[in-house]
């Protein structure tokens, strides 16, 4: 594209140059046409104020990237489903709790009517959503993480 501007600046400086001969053969207009005036080539333009450029081209520069409606709503969805995944977790631990009170008060009523086998099969469920407690927390956690990560950074 430079290329063929500078042949075009070389033609029309040529022909600028050769008008006015051509106007003084022809007694001054060649052919009802005045003489043309002489063509500033590229090397000859002022060049502009380098805080004109910068401006110049932060006016006609675009925003930004619009982001894709999946970039615009893929951190969200992540960070909602780590809210309810958090939210999960605090359910799952009031379960625990409310089993373990459950199994201290049969216990402390009737410290020998529960079996060593009964007493397990509660323990091991208290414990089972105590972890899936934990598990839902963590899960939860690197959920909202990506979202906020994602949303902060995808382009």
């Amino acid at each position: 594209m430079r290329s063929r501007l500078t042949a075009l600046a070389a033609m029309a400086l040529a022909l600028a140059a050769s008008a006015p001969a051509l106007a003084q053969e022809t007694g001054g207009e060649a052919a009802g046409v005045p003489a043309a005036a002489p063509v500033a080539t590229p090397a000859e333009e002022p060049e502009p104020a380098a805080p004109e450029v910068a401006q110049a081209e932060a006016e006609s520069a675009p925003a930004g990237p619009e982001r894709s409606l999946e970039h615009q709503i893929a951190p969200w969805v992540l960070i909602g489903l780590g809210g309810v995944a958090i939210v999960g977790s605090a359910a799952l631990y009031v379960a625990h709790v409310s089993m373990v009170d459950d199994m201290l008060a049969a216990t402390a009523a009737r410290p020998v009517s529960i079996t060593l086998a009964e007493y397990s099969a509660r323990r091991e469920q208290a414990q089972v959503t105590w972890l899936g407690s934990i598990g839902a927390l963590v899960a939860g956690a690197a959920l909202v993480t990506t979202g906020v990560v994602l949303e902060l950074t995808w382009e």
